[in-house]
């Protein structure tokens, strides 16, 4: 069995996504061995190539918070890791799978270890030396519990989410919950390549429902045709996206 889940979070309202994010997935993780599991509340998604399928969720999807649609679908994980990723999370170069597995070894031998974060942080962390490319997060650090792509251990991140809560609320109360408990969180280190690179600093290629600037560029290169005018591109500044993350 597998060790390792891959866990996609969307909803129908961002189907549009999924055809480049899983072309992407697929181009720049070509030997992944793990399955997908999409997190959405109804429509189904297929590509050639994955192992995709998507959560069965209990009740009315559509009524459903963020969170309890993502409880529900980590209930349907029999892997003890997941990685995290959201559905704008376009892929710019091919994934470290050998990075990727070290990181999973560390996970297995650390019972402590709960997270590896795949993105620098803006504040100051502890270079502890334990994990080569990775940085502690420090007790009482902000955006400890966050969103963006992470190697999760299954059980705490079920154990950080709390009913009723969006995205945001998750990454400003999973963190305080993280905070006081005994376990350790890694993001990567500043001058570390990255094991999976995406344009995370405006959280991805949507930013407040629109298109981030490199998305038109990117989506030409692999060849998937959009009609872009759906979401219209974002203008915000960069200075923003630096702000907000």
């Amino acid at each position: 069995m597998n060790d390792c889940t891959i866990v996609v979070n969307s909803c129908d309202a961002y189907e549009d996504l999924w055809l480049p994010f899983f072309t992407l997935l697929k181009r720049r993780w070509p030997d992944c061995p793990y399955p997908v599991l999409l997190n959405t509340e109804s429509r189904e998604f297929h590509l050639d190539g994955l192992d995709i399928r998507r959560a069965a969720l209990q009740g009315v999807p559509a009524s459903l918070s963020w969170s309890d649609r993502l409880r529900q679908t980590l209930k349907q994980v029999d892997t003890p890791f997941v990685l995290l990723l959201l559905d704008d999370f376009f892929l710019e170069s091919p994934v470290d799978t050998e990075r990727f597995a070290q990181c999973l070894a560390w996970m297995k031998n650390d019972a402590k270890l709960a997270c590896f974060s795949f993105v620098p942080t803006i504040w100051p962390n502890v270079e502890d030396g334990k994990y080569p490319g990775f940085q502690r997060r420090p007790r009482r650090a902000a955006y400890t519990a966050n969103c963006q792509a992470g190697l999760w251990r299954t059980k705490t991140l079920l154990k950080l989410l709390r009913r009723k809560e969006n995205p945001w609320e998750f990454e400003e109360y999973a963190t305080i919950r993280a905070n006081h408990t005994n376990l350790e969180f890694y993001a990567a280190a500043k001058d570390a390549p990255l094991i999976m690179d995406y344009d995370w600093r405006p959280g991805g290629a949507v930013h407040r429902g629109k298109w981030t600037r490199h998305v038109p560029q990117l989506l030409q290169e692999i060849g998937v045709p959009m009609d872009l005018s759906l979401r219209g591109p974002d203008t915000a500044p960069i200075a923003e996206y630096q702000e907000e993350n």
